[in-house]
Parts: structure tokens; sequence; C-alpha cells
């Protein structure tokens, strides 16, 4: 956020003025309205196109003293003491001042901020709502069938749904015979030997012709308004990507407030077709985690925003994996020491985070693991995960070069 240049709803604003009366740094306002609003709401963008003329240097920092102050209040307490041993650990600093002046401050985390009666209504044009479907599976047809049934009832159809059947087995053959009269959509049916959710959905996004794409997973579970719901809250807001609420039946929803979202999720997300140009699920991360966040990144990159909305809602089954002759064993988990993080996880961020984040990510990685794990000597832990790590490293450098 900058105070050079920029605006607000005068609504959304008025929001802010209880709790926020007694700041009086401009800078530090519009980002503590920025960070406690984007929670509840409150689309921030960044904008260079409002200044005629820019200059050619603007630099502001917050002081130490800002960045505590800022920590403490608008994230969880912890927060600050992981912030505290980053400057004493990575850059040999003790801003104790800082730390105990700002850690008695008022925390904004929890507080509430209710954006329900501003209206929400996009200038943006309707676009076409013709929207494909793509689905990656492995061994778990009766899924894949209820996925379809569902499908099936929607009340805005979906025009065709691709599905990328894998079987590593070399001699397998597929579980399907779709007969087309059986369905009121094209089912385009893939099958392949190449296991991988992010060579599926790949060789699915080739085959995409309609406006719009829905990214489905074949143990997904969902009413018959779901598309229709997706587009009616695309309408609304001027989206060009939807991220649904997406849980187990037994998991409490968290995000509760439509929302800029800071992931996204490769099996509950509709996408306008034109925003997938020069984008697609990277390989490097294929069998680990991260493919998903990386694709969102990829987005981001571009300008594109990402909106979750909590009332539109896909349950995940979450089945179990169909049973193979042939288990896929990574290869660093032959290996000693056993990387951790996960190689893909390494490589995601060394492609998105700064320093700074990752140094952040270590320390917190490293905390909540140590409850988990055997090793009780602080100093042999610190050791060994020091060499799991730099392991994880060196084979983030091996997959992100093939």
């Amino acid at each position: 956020m900058s105070s050079d240049i920029g605006g607000i709803y005068a609504l959304a604003i008025l929001k802010f003025k209880k709790e926020f009366q007694q700041i009086s740094n401009f800078e530090y306002l519009l980002n503590a309205i920025a960070r406690l609003g984007q929670q509840h709401g409150l689309f921030c963008y960044h904008a260079p196109q409002l200044a005629i003329k820019k200059a050619k240097k603007l630099e502001y920092k917050a002081t130490t003293k800002d960045l505590f102050s800022f920590t403490f209040q608008f994230y969880k307490k912890a927060r600050g003491l992981i912030l505290l041993f980053c400057f004493v650990h990575y850059k040999k600093i003790y801003p104790l001042l800082s730390f105990t002046s700002s850690g008695l401050k008022r925390n904004f985390f929890n507080t509430e901020i209710d954006f329900t009666d501003i209206e929400v209504k996009s200038s943006k044009p309707a676009t076409d709502n013709t929207i494909d479907v793509i689905i990656p599976t492995i061994g778990r047809p009766e899924y894949l069938l209820d996925v379809l049934e569902d499908l099936k009832g929607q009340t805005l159809l979906p025009q065709k749904v691709i599905i990328v059947e894998q079987n590593p087995d070399k001699g397998s053959t597929s579980d399907f015979n779709f007969v087309a009269e059986e369905w009121p959509f094209h089912i385009n049916h893939i099958f392949t030997h190449q296991t991988g959710a992010c060579n599926a959905r790949n060789l699915a996004l080739q085959k995409v012709t309609a406006d719009w794409v829905f990214f489905c997973d074949d143990d997904n579970k969902f009413d018959t308004n779901l598309l229709e719901g997706c587009f009616s809250k695309i309408k609304t807001y001027g989206l060009e990507i939807l991220v649904t609420a997406y849980r187990s039946k037994s998991e409490v929803l968290l995000y509760k407030h439509a929302k800029q979202w800071g992931t996204f999720g490769a099996g509950n997300a509709i996408i306008k077709r034109a925003l997938l140009q020069n984008v697609k699920f990277d390989r490097a991360l294929e069998f680990g985690y991260g493919e998903d966040m990386d694709f969102g990144m990829q987005l981001r990159n571009k300008g594109v925003d990402i909106i979750y909305h909590p009332e539109i809602e896909i349950v995940h089954l979450k089945a179990p994996m169909g049973g193979f002759r042939t288990k896929i064993i990574k290869p660093w988990e032959q290996t000693k020491p056993i990387p951790k993080p996960s190689p893909t996880v390494m490589t995601f961020m060394q492609k998105n985070y700064s320093i700074p984040q990752i140094r952040a990510y270590k320390f917190i990685l490293w905390f909540k693991f140590y409850k988990v794990q055997d090793i009780r000597n602080p100093l042999k832990y610190k050791k060994s995960m020091q060499q799991r790590w730099e392991a994880s490293e060196a084979w983030a450098r091996k997959i992100a070069n093939k």
C-alpha cells in the first residue's frame, strides 16, 4: 500500500474508523486497512496506471519498530518471536527494544470487519458461461462415475468433460467404456500409462475449447447448482478465477469470507481459458507437493486475481488410492538423509519466495517438526535438520534442471 496515490470506497474505509483511530502514521494505517480488510473480503490492487508521471525512484522502508508493531498487531503473537529470532540468527541484530515495546500492543488478528451491507456489483460485462471440465483419475472408477453423475445433474451443463485416466501397469487397459448416449455432454477420454497429476492436467488443458475450465478431482461431491452458482458469483464480482470452499465432511470451514486467495486449488477452481496461455503445471513438482500453488503463482505473476468464495462449496471425499502392482517411490525417499522439506516444496519456494520468506519457513518448519521426531538433543536436532535441508536443496536443483 502506498500513500502516494490510490483510492478506497468511502463506506469501506469507514469500517475501520473505530478500530484504527489511534494510528497516526498514514503508511502504517493503509497497510493496516489492507491487512485486516483482506481477511474479511476487501480486495486490494496495485494500479500503477493511476499515475500519469512516475518518479524515477520512490523508496519507503518501515522502521524496525514499525515492523515489529505491525507483526504483533496483525499476525499471531508467535510471529513476533519468529521475527526476533530471524533478526538475531540471520542479521546478528538484537532489536530487543522494538520487540518489547511492540509485544504489549493490541492485536487485531481476530478483529471482525463486516462488509456485508456494502453491495458488490461488478460493472464488467457478462461473459459466455460455456465450460469444460478436466478430471485426472487413477484407480478409483466408482468415485469418478459418481463425479460424472453429479455433473450430469447440473442445472448448467458443461460442454465437455476431459478425463485423463492413468494406470502405470503397462499391460493394463481402461476401466471405462463411455457410451455417448448416456451423457448430456461430450466425454473426451484419454488413457495413459504415464502417471502424475501435473502431466494429466497439462494433457487435459490441451483439449479445452470452452471459454471456462473447471478443475475437478475424481473424488469430489457437489450439488446440482454448483456450476450455475459459480457463474453467478463470477458475474457479481467480475471474476476471472473462482476457487470454491473445499473440505472433507468432518472439517470445519476455516475461511468464511470471500477473499483474495493466497494459494490455488487444482481440484476446485474455475478459470477463464484465455488466462491459460503459457501457463502449465510444472512437471518438476510431479509426485510431490506444491504444484497447484506454483500454478497459482504463475497466474498471479501475469497480474491475474484469484478469489475464494465460501458460499460455493465442494466436498472432498479424500478417497483411498486404487491399488496397483507398481508403487511409485520418489527417488529422494531412498536416500539418507531423507530431504526435509520435500524437494518439490523446496523447488516451489526457490521459484517464488524471497530469501527472508525462505528463512522464516525454515525456522517454522524446524520448530514444528521437533515435537514429532525422536531426536531430543537440540544441537543434534539442528545438525540433522540442516543436513536434511541441504539434501532438499540438492534434490531441488536436480528436479528443476530435468
